[in-house]
Formats: C-alpha cells, structure tokens, sequence
C-alpha cells in the first residue's frame, strides 16, 4: 500500500510547520489525496469482524490486507 497516494507524510522535525505544508497543498493535490483515501479506507478499517461502514462485504478488509 502506497500510502503516499492518500496520506501526507511528515517527519518530527515537519511538525512546527504542519500547518503551512497543509496549507500548501493545492486543491487538486487535495482531491486526489481524498479520492484514493476512499479507495484505501476499506482495507484500513476490520469491517469483517465489526460489519461494513461502507456497504462492503468485508472483502479486502484489513484482515484480509494484511494476510496478503
């Protein structure tokens, strides 16, 4: 999982500067960061132990993600 397609990644010396590097980010890089979150979130979330949030199956889910 390529979590710089839908995260923003920073290291503990970004973080006095978080709020002008999310600031930076551009309304496009934003909805593309939005739009591959929603792609990502069913195999970030356990929705075969707990029923899905998003109508899914529980295919592809957390568990399964991480026993591939």
């Amino acid at each position: 999982m390529n979590w710089a397609e839908f995260a923003v990644e920073l290291r503990e010396s970004q973080i006095p500067a978080m709020a002008d590097l999310l600031a930076g980010i551009t309304p496009a890089e934003l909805s593309a960061l939005q739009s591959n979150l929603r792609c990502a979130a069913q195999h970030l979330s356990y929705s075969s132990a707990s029923g899905g949030f998003f109508g899914e199956s529980g295919k592809y889910d957390a568990f399964e993600t991480i026993l591939q």
